[in-house]
């Protein structure tokens, strides 16, 4: 990877923590933080998402990335944060342990991550700050296309179920 390919990778990001490790996504792809609220479980569905998410009657698929990245689970607490990703091309939540701050990387400190060495290629760069090494992640390359389509074929089934009980309660 050459400067050419660093550059776009300059800017701010979102620092969190899963476990012991920190991780990155550039701040231009967070819509918001929320803590946890009840998420609505789907059956059938892939090990890594949690549920859905109601934001304003629009079902957000919040995403384990512990579990996507092949870590222990951990308990939800009521503040465990969720990081809502801008929809590209369908919205999607990080369930996270914690946030820790907003950082300017500079290409100067990035470090680039060969291809083939993540899963899907989401590792773009590694930085270290105040003697920390974090992963930059690529939202837009955490799942898998087929992934993408199973959980958008699972949002519209969860809001199907949702119509259909607003319709007999209403």
């Amino acid at each position: 990877m050459g400067a050419d390919s660093i550059s776009p990778l300059r800017g701010r990001y979102l620092i969190f923590h899963l476990a012991d490790r920190a991780y990155a996504v550039p701040t231009r792809c967070v819509e918001e933080i929320v803590p946890m609220a009840e998420l609505c479980p789907v059956p059938g569905a892939p090990a890594f998402l949690s549920g859905f998410l109601d934001l304003g009657g629009q079902l957000v698929a919040v995403i384990s990335l512990r579990r996507l990245l092949g870590m222990p689970d951990r308990e939800r607490e009521l503040y465990t944060p969720l990081v809502i990703l801008k929809a590209s091309p369908e919205q999607i939540a990080l369930e996270i342990d914690g946030v820790s701050r907003i950082v300017d990387v500079g290409g100067d400190d990035l470090i680039p991550v060969t291809e083939g060495c993540s899963l899907n290629n989401c590792a773009s760069a590694v930085v270290r700050l105040d003697g920390q090494v974090v992963v930059l992640l690529s939202p837009e390359r955490l799942l898998l296309e087929q992934e993408r389509r199973r959980v958008a074929e699972l949002a519209e089934l969860a809001r199907q179920r949702l119509a259909e009980v607003e319709a007999v309660t209403a």
